[in-house]
This record gives structure tokens, sequence and C-alpha cells, in this order.
């Protein structure tokens, strides 16, 4: 009794893992794998895309340069050491300003 018990329960525990799979299941399947690769051709195109504009970039600054003979260089420029003409101006104030005070 236990055992035909328990080889029937075993027998639809296997009917049960081998079932076949619903209708719906397998359209939902079909329907996901194609929007799976509809992005994925989407992704590859808009890669594609990226990488066209970054080369186009790269292909326009370097022609720019060579028609204007503009050598850039990025970076280098220390804004704090710049002998500018407002720091000219300010050290002749001070001078004028000095001068004035001696004199006076």
């Amino acid at each position: 009794m236990f055992s035909d018990e328990f080889l029937s329960l075993r027998e639809m525990h296997e009917r049960y893992a081998n079932r076949e799979s619903r209708e719906e299941d397998l359209q939902m399947i079909e329907m996901l794998k194609r929007t799976i690769n509809e992005r994925d051709d989407l992704l590859r195109k808009l890669a594609d895309e990226k990488r066209y504009f970054q080369m186009e970039l790269v292909n326009r600054e370097n022609n720019f340069n060579k028609m204007f003979n503009v050598m850039p260089n990025v970076g280098t420029i220390n804004p704090l050491l710049a002998n500018t003409k407002v720091n000219s101006f300010y050290k002749i104030l001070s001078l004028l300003t000095n001068l004035l005070i001696i004199t006076i």
C-alpha cells in the first residue's frame, strides 16, 4: 500500500516534470526573444553611430587645426601665473600710488 502510493506519487512527479509547455508561455517566450533581438540591434546601431560621430569630431578637429595652423596645447596655461594686462595695470597703478604718496 505504501509502495503503491509512493510509486503513484513518483509517477505524478515525473509527469509534472515532463509536461508540455503551455501555448501562452511559448508565445510569451517568442515575443520576449524578438524584443531582446530588436533592442540588441538598436544598441548595436547606436554604438556604431556614436563611434561614427566620435571619429567625425576628431577628423573635423584635425582638419581645422591643419587648415588654420593651430596646434592646441590643452591644459598648459596656468591662469595664476599669466602676465595679463589686468595684472600689469594693477602693478602700474600701485607703483603710481606709491610714487604719489612719496612725493606728497
